[in-house]
């Protein structure tokens, strides 16, 4: 069958197919379908629910259903219960926003605890087509039209290429059985307006929307990638650096024909939002005028866009000659220093382990500056610590508070959330370096 194909050909294109996966089923159809894939060609899986909370009795059920699955089939089940609500006012989100940003982290949390090497998650072609819709409606840019990629680090979709009709006939003809989520029947969500009523016209004028629709983010994601290192090449090309402060040649940049789009993909990880943006670009010739964000400031210096991190008496840096301290504090995390062996590993939250033997002095701990870059556990090239801060939808606020914990000059932890994969604990790692951190 074709979607048994499609996911062997993905995984074995990734690379992953002998590997451990942590699975996430929510009791769907497309959750329980990659789930009977996944058992069918014997892959190694510990499947993985969260239960928002959100529809009383109803989430229950299908946390139980999940589980009596599991138990039926031999399968290493995990399951958490989130106040999603509660944490949705917390965070000032959507409900929707907030259970994506509690799923993955705990996705992740779990990954470690079971040493698995990738998650997957059931995202398929109808989701791509939902999500470029959406986007474009929004106005978001190609950042948004590109939708949802098949790989982010360590989140595996394998099924992003195939559409609901194919799951749909999958399900079928293995008779799997699967929970129905009432949130998915009404209109309330902008998402289920999409799904229910232009999907369907799409497919009314053109019975392969949703592939073309799913190709067409492919193509867009490979020019991203060409875009965004043209613009790299031209942000290295008309800055520089004066001790902390950018300084950018507005007078050169101004001339070309993108310098809209050009502006607002330089300024925005400095947290100036697209109103500031749309100002600064407007702004000619001015001298004094500037433009703040949570983080920087920006000053209109005639023909030079100048850019300087805000200074906050509670940002500071620690630094370390020789050792660690028992225990210290920065910008209000707490962190507790012990040594150990394997068999003292107890993967719960808030901890992180490194390699001790790989870990050089002097240790600098400081908070993030442009530019930085590191290798995330579990992934292959090294990653922006901008963009990794956006993967984990850390506001602005936040961004100014974050631990990076620098060996000599090389990030070896953005805390508390991921170690540098050069770091990490290997067989021939003999002792380990604990991290407990608290706020």
């Amino acid at each position: 069958m074709i979607i048994t194909e499609l996911l062997k050909d993905f995984l074995n294109v990734s690379s992953t197919i002998d590997q451990k996966f942590i699975l996430a089923v929510s009791g769907g159809k497309d959750s329980m379908a990659l789930a009977h894939l996944c058992k069918s060609e014997n892959l190694n899986i510990v499947i993985a629910h969260c239960n928002f909370m959100l529809r009383g009795q109803e989430s229950i059920d299908d946390e139980e259903f999940v589980r009596s699955y599991c138990a039926s089939h031999q399968i290493t089940f995990e399951s958490i219960r989130f106040n999603t609500k509660n944490a949705s006012e917390e965070l000032g989100l959507s409900t929707q926003e907030t259970a994506r940003i509690l799923r993955y982290n705990w996705f992740e949390k779990i990954r470690l605890q079971h040493h698995a090497n990738y998650t997957l998650t059931a995202h398929h072609a109808n989701d791509l087509a939902e999500t470029f819709i959406f986007n474009a409606a929004r106005g978001s840019g190609i950042n948004g039209l590109v939708g949802i990629p098949k790989k982010n680090g360590v989140v595996l979709r394998p099924l992003i290429m195939v559409g609901q009709n194919t799951i749909n006939d999958y399900i079928s003809t293995h008779q799997i059985p699967f929970r129905n989520d009432s949130s998915n029947i009404s209109d309330d969500y902008t998402r289920n307006f999409i799904r229910h009523h232009i999907i369907p016209k799409l497919v009314e004028v053109n019975n392969h929307a949703i592939e073309h629709i799913a190709k067409s983010t492919q193509i867009l994601q490979e020019a991203q990638i060409i875009l965004i290192e043209k613009l790299n090449e031209i942000i290295n090309q008309h800055s520089s650096y004066h001790g902390s402060t950018l300084i950018i040649d507005n007078s050169i940049i101004k001339q070309l024909p993108y310098y809209n789009y050009l502006l607002n993909y330089w300024l925005s990880p400095f947290g100036l939002n697209s109103n500031q943006i749309n100002e600064i670009i407007s702004t000619d010739h001015c001298y004094g005028k500037t433009w703040n964000s949570n983080t920087h400031v920006l000053l209109f210096n005639r023909n030079e866009l100048r850019i300087e991190k805000l200074t906050d008496e509670d940002v500071n840096t620690l630094f370390f000659e020789k050792s660690f301290p028992d225990k210290f504090t920065f910008n209000g995390y707490h962190f507790e220093v012990t040594y150990i062996d394997k068999k003292h590993l107890d993967y719960k939250e808030n901890l992180l382990y490194f390699d001790a033997e790989k870990i050089n002095f002097p240790i600098t701990i400081r908070i993030w500056n442009h530019g930085d870059s590191f290798k995330p556990l579990g992934m292959f090239n090294n990653k922006k610590v901008s963009d990794f801060f956006i993967d984990q939808k850390i506001d602005l606020l936040e961004k100014t508070r974050i631990p990076i914990i620098c060996s000599k000059h090389q990030i070896i932890a953005v805390v508390p959330y991921r170690i540098d994969d050069r770091y990490k604990i290997t067989d021939s790692t003999n002792t380990i370096l604990r991290l407990k951190i608290t706020q």
